[in-house]
């Protein structure tokens, strides 16, 4: 009995150690089990943090482009609208202190001789040198966009100020390069920001080549827009005001000196003798003695004069808000002038003459489609009494065949809205 009581004790206890054991080990297992799902868990937080990150990265970048689309369109829109090549380079800098912050930049083009290139537009911090040569920036001997990164060994444009990193895009119209847009980093990047900074330079080339393609194309068209438009109004030998825009001047100008009770004078000049210069020396001669005498008169005018080419030998001066008796001042003064222009045609040199004719709006007459016509009759009065010389227009009331023998001037009221009949010279 003792030993079966012995026995079971015995027994219960290996039971008791058993089960403990079996206890022991399921909860061990549970435990790791534990663990393990817990790093799943934190591995599976941090892949989804990681992942927030990401996107709200790809979100800031995207509204970031798209931020720049719209500014880009905008300038475009801009540009399009400019009506001068000024305007555009006074517009640029604001927009593009937006478009690259932290970096300054400035808008280059080259002279018509292609020997130097002048700063037109800039922001930011530059030197005072507006201008350099077209050595000292590769994108303009490479014609193609010209970067350096900071860290790298690429060469870097001399015209450029400062150790930042910078983009340098050549202004392309027609396939030709007639000017640069440059890019530049203020700041000095340390070597732990090279490689985060290395995408965003990237995409500051992207932008600053797309802001390149806007400005060359608006520069371009406004550059042939304004080309044509001194083409319709300027003569191209004398670089003097056409026919055309005379007569528009002069109704404009006739009109407010009407409304405000302001002078006006008119001269009529002529070259004495120009047929037999040229049948003496030639039309080359004689287009070179023409652009000659447009500068004299360009160089004789104040600012709101105007010199304009009449045709052929003959020219007319418009002075605002000037008096018969300065007219005829400034008229001597222009037949002394002509006098000394250096000409050497042939073998020769040979001097210039003016006969001119003056009028004044209301001292010759009231009618301002009439004053043109009493400046040319003076004209021609000078020309009968020997050329070479300044003849005043006699006033209406001394001139009754200017007042009713021309069927143009008799079918004519005096409004001022009528244009101002233009008479050939015989």
């Amino acid at each position: 009995g003792r030993l079966k009581q012995a026995n079971g004790e015995t027994l219960t206890d290996v039971a008791i150690a058993a089960s403990l054991l079996a206890f022991t080990f399921r909860l061990a297992l549970t435990q790791f089990h534990q663990q393990q799902e817990i790093a799943q868990r934190k591995a599976a937080q941090a892949q989804l943090t990681a992942s927030n990150e990401t996107i709200a990265q790809m979100f800031d970048d995207a509204r970031r482009q798209t931020a720049e689309i719209t500014q880009i369109s905008e300038l475009g829109s801009f540009l399009h609208a400019c009506s001068s090549q000024q305007e555009v380079f006074r517009l640029v800098p604001a927009r593009m202190r937006r478009l690259f912050p932290g970096a300054s930049g400035c808008i280059s083009l080259l002279s018509p001789s292609r020997l130097r290139v002048e700063r037109v537009a800039k922001w930011g911090i530059w030197s005072t040198d507006q201008v350099f040569l077209p050595e000292q920036c590769w994108a303009l001997r490479r014609g193609a966009t010209h970067s350096h990164p900071r860290g790298t060994t690429e060469p870097g444009c001399t015209h450029l100020l400062g150790e930042g990193a910078s983009i340098c895009v050549p202004l392309f119209a027609n396939g030709d390069i007639f000017g640069t847009f440059s890019i530049q980093n203020n700041d000095r990047p340390s070597n732990s920001q090279l490689e985060a900074d290395a995408n965003a330079f990237a995409r500051r080339r992207q932008l600053a080549t797309m802001v390149a393609e806007h400005i060359a194309l608006a520069t371009a068209n406004l550059g042939l827009r304004e080309s044509l438009r001194l083409q319709a109004i300027r003569d191209p030998l004398t670089g003097l005001y056409n026919r055309r825009y005379m007569q528009e001047f002069l109704n404009r100008e006739l009109r407010s000196a009407r409304r405000k009770h302001r002078p006006l004078a008119v001269l009529a000049l002529d070259l004495d003798h120009f047929k037999s210069y040229n049948d003496k020396f030639g039309h080359t001669a004689g287009d070179s003695a023409l652009a000659a005498v447009g500068q004299m008169l360009l160089r004789s005018v104040r600012a709101e004069d105007i010199a304009c080419r009449f045709g052929g030998d003959e020219f007319a001066i418009i002075l605002p808000e000037c008096n018969l008796a300065q007219a005829l001042a400034r008229a001597e003064a222009i037949c002394n002038r002509v006098v000394e222009l250096p000409l050497r045609s042939g073998a020769a040199d040979t001097d210039l003459n003016f006969s001119i004719g003056a009028a004044a709006f209301d001292e010759t007459t009231d009618r301002v489609d009439l004053l043109l016509e009493f400046a040319d009759e003076a004209l021609y009065r000078a020309k009968r009494a020997g050329r070479n010389q300044v003849v005043a227009a006699r006033p209406a009331a001394a001139s009754p065949e200017l007042n009713f023998t021309h069927a143009a001037a008799e079918s004519a009221t005096a409004s001022s809205e009528q244009p101002v009949p233009l008479k050939a010279s015989p």
